[in-house]
Protein backbone atom coordinates (compact mmCIF):
# COMPACT_ATOMS: atom_id res chain seq x y z
CA UNK A 1 0.00 0.00 0.00
CA UNK A 2 1.39 3.63 -1.17
CA UNK A 3 2.50 5.59 2.14
CA UNK A 4 0.54 8.64 0.77
CA UNK A 5 -3.11 6.81 -0.19
CA UNK A 6 -5.57 8.75 0.48
CA UNK A 7 -4.51 11.61 -0.22
CA UNK A 8 -5.10 13.50 -2.81
CA UNK A 9 -1.27 13.72 -4.41
CA UNK A 10 1.17 11.61 -4.73
CA UNK A 11 4.11 14.07 -3.77
CA UNK A 12 4.96 15.70 -0.59
CA UNK A 13 7.61 18.91 -0.52
CA UNK A 14 9.13 18.83 2.69
CA UNK A 15 11.30 22.11 4.22
CA UNK A 16 13.82 21.46 7.44
CA UNK A 17 15.40 23.55 9.25
CA UNK A 18 17.56 23.28 13.07
CA UNK A 19 17.90 27.09 13.55
CA UNK A 20 19.53 29.17 10.70
CA UNK A 21 20.25 25.90 8.94
CA UNK A 22 17.50 24.64 6.07
CA UNK A 23 17.25 22.43 3.19
CA UNK A 24 14.16 21.18 0.89
CA UNK A 25 12.96 18.33 -1.18
CA UNK A 26 10.47 15.97 -1.91
CA UNK A 27 9.04 12.50 -1.31
CA UNK A 28 7.37 11.06 -4.16
CA UNK A 29 5.08 8.00 -3.22
CA UNK A 30 7.21 5.47 -5.45
CA UNK A 31 8.68 3.46 -2.42
CA UNK A 32 12.07 5.51 -3.16
CA UNK A 33 13.76 7.76 -0.44
CA UNK A 34 13.17 10.98 0.26
CA UNK A 35 14.95 13.53 -2.36
CA UNK A 36 16.73 16.59 -1.14
CA UNK A 37 16.45 19.15 -3.73
CA UNK A 38 19.50 21.77 -2.06
CA UNK A 39 22.15 21.47 0.28
CA UNK A 40 22.34 22.54 3.89
CA UNK A 41 22.09 26.35 4.22
CA UNK A 42 23.85 27.63 6.89
CA UNK A 43 21.39 30.91 6.84
CA UNK A 44 18.35 33.03 5.77
CA UNK A 45 20.12 36.24 5.27
CA UNK A 46 21.93 36.29 1.74
CA UNK A 47 20.69 36.45 -1.58
CA UNK A 48 21.54 32.26 -2.52
CA UNK A 49 19.18 31.55 0.26
CA UNK A 50 16.52 33.59 -0.98
CA UNK A 51 16.61 32.48 -4.33
CA UNK A 52 16.71 28.61 -2.92
CA UNK A 53 13.67 29.53 -0.81
CA UNK A 54 11.86 30.74 -3.82
CA UNK A 55 12.38 27.68 -5.69
CA UNK A 56 9.84 25.27 -3.99
CA UNK A 57 6.76 27.96 -4.74
CA UNK A 58 7.77 27.33 -8.15
CA UNK A 59 8.07 23.98 -8.04
CA UNK A 60 4.60 23.46 -5.75
CA UNK A 61 2.51 25.47 -8.57
CA UNK A 62 4.23 23.07 -11.42
CA UNK A 63 3.07 20.03 -9.63
CA UNK A 64 -1.00 21.49 -9.41
CA UNK A 65 -1.37 22.76 -12.38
Amino acid sequence: MPLFSGNARDKVHWIAAIGPHWQYGQKVDDGGDVQKLINWHNTIHDLVSWNDLEAPIQLIAADHI
